[in-house]
């Protein structure tokens, strides 16, 4: 279906803008989980065929050879968009680089430094997401990791699913379609080049409905967790089918498929179901399906829906029916674990979180730390070998390795030598693994997770280690410096190592936390506190989609030495780590351990390492 949809696109092209342009070159291309047992849903699983029946005629164009080179690059403009990232602006200047190299000079424009009324004549590389005529039919066709190299209307289309499929894109031009031996750029005026992706479901079906067909509705002020549970679904059919679900808000047109999600305005969401915590509601009422739950909950009838779907089979189609046309409450049931999520705020101890509830008379607080709604909570202990406060390399040491250590080392213990820590357990037991931070990569939250050395400076050597794993294929994930998008890079960390069925082990680290309080910075920490709340929320909802996974919130150590003064204001009494403990916050299988316990934080790592099989990590 995909070949013929893909076919017919063109064919519209051709049609409506240059009827002289292209055709189709040829690409270069667990058990099912236990239903609840007061639920009837069911899934249907069949092999998908090979091809589609479905056949379409090429335009019969004539082909034809056609060249950029030094008589005519002056001819062609370079475009990108106005506003795109630093990696894609990075990658179309080497572009231009090399296209000068090989050809001579070129322009680089964005799409906005011309007239939208460009002649469809004026010749241009275009790259990424542009107001070009082509780029919305040509990105339509794409799927999660795709990307096309097209030629329409006298123009050359680089463009990707998204910023990192589009840079993958732009090597492959580079590679196949800019020719040192000539001189020149050589292609056809048949181009149309897709790197289709093959993706574990080809197809699923509610009800002999396209999932795809459905929008997804959330209330139009939602909270966190109501806004992930929908994202957190359209995340899995994009890491499963390769494309995302929409998401719209009950002030938008309604539509005749819908998924709803929490109290929304539509008929279909009002119930007169009771709903205690630690239940969910999914139903169905003609076209519309409901989820409903308190709190976190509210994510349960979307994991009831993602659990239908088999997670380690490939090629199939998936028809999911049985889902009750009558609202009742089912009780949410987490499955043995076999995923562990750990989340690291740096600095974040008791203190920090109630002063960020709080806020100032500067800045409003958050209101509510959403990881104390979890039903799991305890504290730790954070002291090291060398002091009673720690470092963030010592106390990342203990938390990765069940080993304490002294100020300063990774992945070392006290006499220098190097212990196996969760990460590289799980990777050893054929897990998928990631490390993603606000810090630098090679900062010592990080660093515990990936290297062995006495000494958090040596910055060469640790990213030399960093470089090392990469290369060799033993961390399936690893970035630093994430910043403000630390929920959207969390959520493309676990597509990427969630899917194909595979056990997994992320470390997540809100870094700036700590940097804030270091410097006594009360409104920076809680904006720091506020975009940690946001991931937080969207993982908890990852877990409730995704029940087989074990979920710990923690710290490091606490910053600052902060005060809760009578008057219930806050202060900072020091610009340096504590020895207070700091809290625990979890959730899934086997998480009860951490419940109203005081615990030393090297228990930690050994409790998620028997999630892989290992009942005597660490010392």
């Amino acid at each position: 279906m995909k070949a013929f949809k893909k076919l017919t696109a063109l064919f519209l092209l051709v049609a409506l803008l240059i009827p002289s342009v292209f055709g189709c070159n040829e690409p270069a291309a667990s058990t099912e989980p236990n239903v609840p047992s007061d639920s009837t849903v069911t899934a249907t699983v069949t092999n998908s065929p090979d091809s589609d029946d479905a056949t379409t005629t090429e335009p019969q164009i004539p082909e034809e050879k056609l060249s950029i080179n030094a008589e005519n690059v002056g001819e062609y403009v370079l475009v990108r968009p106005k506003v795109a990232s630093v990696e894609l602006i990075n990658e179309v200047t080497s572009l231009r680089s090399h296209i000068i190299d090989v050809v001579g000079n070129i322009e680089i424009a964005t799409a906005w430094e011309r007239p939208n009324a460009v002649p469809e004549t004026a010749k241009e590389i275009v790259v990424g997401e542009t107001n070009r005529p082509a780029t919305e039919n040509i990105k339509s066709e794409l799927r999660l990791g795709e990307f096309a190299i097209v030629y329409e209307g006298e123009r050359i289309y680089i463009i990707g699913f998204d910023d990192e499929s589009t840079l993958e894109g732009i090597k492959y031009f580079k590679e196949h379609y800019i020719v040192g031996s000539s001189k020149s750029i050589e292609f056809t005026n048949k181009l149309a080049y897709y790197n289709e992706k093959q993706f574990p479901i080809d197809e699923i079906k509610i009800d002999g409905v396209d999932i795809l067909d459905y929008t997804v509705v959330i209330p139009r002020k939602s909270d966190l967790f109501t806004r992930y549970a929908a994202e957190n679904l359209s995340d899995f059919v994009l890491t499963y089918v390769g494309a995302p679900l929409k998401v719209a808000t009950d002030r938008d047109p309604e539509t005749k498929y819908e998924i709803l999600i929490g109290n929304t305005s539509r008929a279909a969401s009002s119930v007169s179901v009771s709903v205690k915590d630690g239940q969910y509601v999914l139903y169905k009422k003609d076209s519309k399906i409901v989820c409903l739950g308190n709190s976190y909950m509210v994510g349960g009838g979307v994991g009831a829906l993602i659990e239908k779907v088999p997670t380690d089979k490939t090629g199939v189609k998936v028809e999911i029916t049985g889902i009750s046309t009558t609202p009742v409450a089912t009780d949410f049931e987490f499955k043995e674990a076999k995923n562990a999520i750990l989340m690291i705020g740096d600095g974040m101890g008791f203190n920090t979180v109630k002063m960020a509830k709080a806020g100032t008379q500067e800045l409003d607080g958050i209101g509510e730390f959403l990881a104390e709604r979890l039903p799991y909570q305890g504290a730790a202990r954070t002291s090291s070998l060398s002091s009673g406060a720690t470092d963030s390399a010592a106390s990342a040491t203990a938390l990765s390795s069940g080993y304490k250590t002294v100020n300063g080392y990774l992945g070392v213990d006290g006499y220098g030598r190097s212990h196996q820590n969760i990460r590289e357990l799980a990777e050893s037991k054929g897990a998928n693994t990631a490390v993603i931070t606000t810090d630098y990569i090679t900062g010592a939250t990080p660093g515990g997770f990936l290297v062995h050395h006495p000494s958090r400076t040596d910055t060469e050597v640790l990213q030399a280690q960093i470089d090392a794993l990469i290369k060799n294929g033993k961390i399936d994930y690893c970035k630093g410096q994430v910043d403000d998008s630390l929920t959207d890079e969390t959520a493309a960390a676990l597509r990427k190592i969630s899917g194909g069925g595979k056990s997994f082990f992320i470390m997540i680290e809100a870094a700036q936390i700590d940097k804030r309080s270091h410097s006594n910075d009360y409104s920076g920490c809680i904006t720091m506190v506020k975009r940690y709340n946001d991931v937080i929320a969207y993982v908890v909802e990852f877990v409730i989609c995704h029940p087989d996974t074990a979920l710990v919130i923690t710290a490091d150590h606490e910053c600052g030495a902060i005060k809760e003064n009578a008057d219930g204001s806050f202060t900072y009494t020091s610009t340096n780590h504590s020895t207070a403990n700091v809290p625990i916050y979890a959730l899934g299988y086997g998480m009860e351990v951490f419940k109203n316990q005081t615990v030393e934080n090297t228990t930690i790592p050994k409790t998620l390492a028997k999630i892989f099989g290992e009942n005597n990590f660490g010392k």
